[in-house]
């Protein structure tokens, strides 16, 4: 075994392991982000980065697979035909996350107009307007060799660091995103909880070693108050039932200082009772 290719086994799995703990610990910033707990005390042990591995690499297998696949396909050997594809792969990829991630339907038509249309904008409109030439497909030619003459970010960086570092970094940070959304989406559709009997009820939120993180529960409002505590399960034993009483929301914050949002109604102001006037005393006759 040469010295490059242990090398590069060992920056491999360096590049998987940080893979996995940033999707883990993206993961979990989704789920305190939703119930309002600090960044500070999540905690990822081997068990979330072997989770987050397994989730990475079918996420991943699915990915490659589905853009192979709209790769192969029989698009026109043209400017035009190879931007239109590329606007299509936006589009299915854009329309699967607002599916996984369940957008109402005008949000799904917003973000999907939204980066199809700013792509098209980009790269259809945008050199009709300002490439000289004849004909439109002449334009969108002449375009792509401008781009891939041009020097950009991307390339700065990739020759310094590498092709693959980029890739991987531009990789990394999507993932990221994916599994924070994920683990957002997942806490506000939660429904099996433990609960922590007591006055008041407590429940259970995230579990990171032996730190349980809990907070008062109104079950009738399906609301939890973001008080938060913290019991150490080493130090003492915490006695939890499993029930259903999902999807929670956090109850709204009231502060004891907060200034009136609302003007208060304003006070009739009632006139003043005018005291009764004593009868004039008649003159007397002479």
């Amino acid at each position: 075994m040469t010295e490059r290719s242990t090398l590069s086994e060992g920056l491999l799995l360096g590049a998987i392991t940080v893979t996995a703990y940033a999707c883990a610990f993206a993961y979990e910033a989704g789920q305190a982000t939703f119930y309002g707990y600090p960044f500070q005390l999540i905690r990822i042990d081997l068990s979330s980065i072997f989770i987050a591995v397994v989730a990475v690499f079918l996420t991943l297998s699915f990915v490659i697979a589905i853009a192979d696949l709209l790769i192969r396909m029989p698009w026109p050997d043209s400017a035009l035909g190879r931007q239109l594809g590329t606007a299509a792969i936006i589009a299915f990829f854009v329309t699967a996350l607002a599916l996984i991630f369940r957008f109402s339907p005008l949000r799904l038509w917003l973000t999907l107009y939204g980066f199809v249309g700013a792509f098209l904008l980009l790269e259809l409109i945008m050199p009709a307007l300002f490439i000289r030439g004849r004909k439109y497909q002449d334009k969108l030619e002449r375009a792509e060799q401008i781009n891939a003459r041009t020097p950009n970010l991307v390339n700065v960086v990739q020759a310094i660091v590498g092709e693959h570092a980029v890739f991987w970094a531009i990789g990394l940070v999507a993932l990221m995103i994916v599994f924070a959304s994920v683990g957002l989406a997942v806490a506000s559709r939660e429904r099996l909880y433990l609960v922590i009997p007591g006055t008041p009820e407590r429940a259970v939120l995230r579990i990171y070693g032996t730190t349980i993180i809990s907070a008062e529960l109104e079950r009738k409002q399906k609301l939890f108050k973001r008080h938060f505590t913290f019991d150490d399960v080493a130090n003492a034993s915490v006695r939890a039932i499993r029930e259903e009483i999902g999807p929670l929301k956090a109850a709204a914050v009231i502060l004891p200082n907060a200034r009136r949002t609302t003007p208060a109604p304003e006070k009739r102001k009632t006139p003043a009772p005018t005291p009764p006037q004593k009868p004039s005393s008649s003159k007397k006759g002479a």
